[in-house]
């Protein structure tokens, strides 16, 4: 089923059902919502749904979700050419309208889920103050203390980013979760795979040292899960073909 041919549609009910508000997106014409209280499972849906959907290629630099002939592009110039992963963008200029690196990937999650907050890079997200993440980008700083995260916190790495899935706990003295991010390293299978989910990783020592992690603060306003406990899989939001 092609990108441009579906539309996300959510509708949440604010206390007494006295206040909704909708929102949807296709490609190419992305609607802004009010930025409002979350919980994990609506960012979690948003980044499900991309994994599934959409084709698309890690891309260092990458930004962009295009439609499916314009990935597809990129896909088949990936495919033939083979560049490094930092060296795509600059050897398939088509990937400049379809691709996503890790930073970009998690800013789309939660701008489509509709908390939106200016685009950071990693390397921001080790350096910048936590009063500059709080006050310029809305992102709280939890340190690293991985007993305390929950369901959409992003973990940072030297280099790389990823959004928690799932916290599996303490064991063995290792903490271990289930991750969702945009990859071009060992983890990706084919062009057209870039965004990855992967279980049981050692969220410590991920890609190196864990450096930082971050909380939207729009998660902080909802009753959050249990912290040490799997929880419970996000329902997926409906698709529906635009008319």
């Amino acid at each position: 089923m092609q990108m441009q041919n579906l539309i996300f549609v959510a509708v949440k009910s604010l206390r007494s059902n006295a206040l909704k508000y909708t929102w949807g997106i296709a490609v190419g014409c992305i609607l802004s919502p009010p930025v409002l209280a979350k919980t994990p499972s609506e960012i979690l849906s948003t980044a499900s749904s991309l994994l599934e959907l959409a084709q698309i290629s890690y891309v260092y630099g990458g930004s962009q979700l295009g439609d499916s002939d314009v990935c597809n592009q990129c896909n088949r110039c990936l495919e033939e050419k083979s560049p490094e992963p930092k060296k795509r963008l600059s050897a398939c200029s088509v990937c400049a309208d379809c691709s996503l690196d890790c930073s970009h990937f998690i800013e789309l999650v939660y701008r489509l889920s509709g908390a939106p907050y200016p685009y950071i890079d990693t390397k921001l997200m080790i350096n910048l103050s936590a009063d500059r993440l709080r006050r310029n980008y809305k992102l709280e700083d939890l340190g690293t203390e991985v007993a305390m995260t929950q369901p959409g916190d992003l973990f940072v790495y030297n280099g790389h980013v990823v959004m928690l899935e799932r916290l599996h706990g303490l064991t063995k003295g290792v903490y271990r979760g289930d991750i969702i991010h945009a990859t071009g390293g060992k983890d990706i299978r084919l062009p057209g795979q870039g965004i990855q989910r992967e279980r049981f990783v050692e969220l410590k020592q991920y890609r190196g040292q864990l450096r930082r992690v971050l909380r939207h603060a729009a998660l902080f306003s909802t009753k959050q899960p249990s912290l040490t406990k799997d929880t419970e899989r996000p329902e997926k939001p409906r698709l529906r073909p635009i008319r």
